[in-house]
Order: C-alpha cells, then structure tokens, then sequence
C-alpha cells in the first residue's frame, strides 16, 4: 500500500509546485500592474487548488483505508516505515506553507491597491472635502483632516 501512497503524495508534490508556481506568476502580474495576466492567472488558480482538493480526498480515502485517523497522528501512522512517503509529505508541506505566505503576500498587495484607487476615486469625486492626502513613514497615501479652518463665512 505504501507504493501507491508515494504515488499519491507525488502527484501532491506536483500539484503545490504549479500553485506555487502560478503564484509567483500572479505576484508577477500585480508588481507589474498586468491586470489581464492577473485575471488570467487567478482563473488558472482555481484549476489548481482543484487539483489539490483532489488529492486531499485521495489522502483521507488512503487513511481510511489504513484505519490511522484523518489528523497529524494518522499521516505519522501511515507514513512509517516508507522513507520515501515522508520525504514527500515533508516536502509537500514545506511547498504549500510557501503558498500561503505568498498568497499573503499578494493579498496585502491587492488590499493596497484598492485603497490607492479608492482614494484616487475619492478624490476625483470631490468627496475627502477638507481631508488631505499625505504620505506616512513607509510611504503609504492617508488621508489627513488635520487643517484648521482659516474663518468661516
């Protein structure tokens, strides 16, 4: 049973580095402001963590089988004894935990840019009023409503 495993964890291995991959391109994308290569890549995305979610079940169904727990200590259980198993979910591990920071990543920079464009949209509108904008030490644009009125009419 342990060959087929390594046979499924593979395929894992194999479907984190495309995420991975397609992240790094995605965090490509949003650096070079390529909001079509984005999009694209965020559709490409889904088809990934399919895949991913694919494995996921051919995991549990593999532990099941076993009849170790769906958890840390049933994965322990079934890799025992299959160096190559656990080089593999090692592996597979460390790749998806690269995949989270980098989806981080990305997000923060999403985030950014929205509130870049809400302000600018803000500003074309008329509606920051008395606020100004500012610039705070890591260069990021506020928004300041600190002036004082010179009188009133």
């Amino acid at each position: 049973m342990t060959l087929p495993f390594a046979q499924t964890l593979q395929t894992g291995v194999e479907a984190a580095r495309r995420l991975l991959e397609n992240l790094e391109r995605e965090h490509e994308a949003l650096i070079a402001d390529d909001l079509d290569g984005f999009l694209r890549l965020t559709e490409d995305k889904k088809e990934r963590i399919s895949a991913l979610e694919t494995f996921d079940q051919q995991r549990l169904a593999a532990l099941r089988q076993a009849g170790v727990g769906e958890d840390e200590a049933g994965m322990e259980a079934l890799l025992a004894g299959d160096p190559r198993a656990n080089t593999l979910w090692r592996q597979l591990l460390h790749i998806l935990q690269s995949c989270q920071r980098l989806n981080e990543i990305n997000g923060r920079i999403i985030q950014t840019r929205k509130r870049q464009v809400e302000q600018a949209m803000e500003l074309l509108r008329g509606q920051l009023g008395s606020e100004r904008l500012a610039y705070d030490r890591q260069g990021r644009v506020t928004v300041s409503n600190r002036g004082t009125p010179l009188g009133k009419v």
